[in-house]
């Protein structure tokens, strides 16, 4: 075979094999809602199709397993570019410990340690690394915009490896959520 042809076959496989291992799952949040208490931004989010059995694999053979959220607080402008305010990154982590036989589940909040959850299931540990309800993620402040508000998310996580050496990662689309506003009283 000559050498262009391999080349292009190679070339070929690279592309097969990469977009079959981003975009077989078609991950996507399927939910963003938002609610308000005082100044407080919580929301309550799901995302889907991120569990392809490669990934369930990993998580029950005790790999680490992780899904990063990126979250950003925005007011909407009609007529402009809308105006960035904030922005976290909430990472998930789960972990199969074969010896009690527990998924433990870790929680960070912009890199510092959050919360750490024990569960039997693997469903149980799937539900906290794909979704939250009620979790506070901005407090809006005095001096920010306080109407026409709104949450974008996004997450990405580990899909598997390319040839057994390159980590490919999948990303889901950015979602928006409604919009909402903050109540003059309410900002203190």
């Amino acid at each position: 075979m000559p050498p262009r042809r391999i080349s292009i076959f190679l070339i070929a496989a690279f592309l097969a094999a990469l977009g079959h291992a981003v975009f077989a799952a078609d991950p996507h949040i399927r939910k963003l809602d938002v609610t308000v208490a005082g100044n407080e931004v919580r929301i309550d989010f799901v995302l889907r199709g991120a569990v392809d059995p490669a990934l369930a694999r990993r998580l029950q053979s005790g790999l680490d397993t992780a899904v990063d959220y990126e979250i950003r607080l925005f007011e909407r402008n009609r007529y402009w570019f809308d105006q960035f305010l904030d922005k976290h990154r909430y990472r998930v982590a789960a972990t199969y410990d074969p010896v009690s036989r527990e998924y433990v589940v870790r929680d960070s909040w912009d890199g510092r340690p959050l919360e750490v959850h024990t569960v039997r299931s693997f469903a149980e540990a799937t539900e906290l690394l794909l979704s939250r309800a009620g979790l506070p993620v901005f407090r809006v402040r005095p001096g920010w915009p306080h109407k026409h508000l709104y949450v974008s998310m996004r997450a990405s996580y580990d899909a598997g490896n390319f040839f057994a050496l390159a980590p490919v990662d999948a990303s889901t689309d950015w979602k928006k959520s409604r919009t909402f506003k903050i109540h003059d009283k309410d900002l203190r």
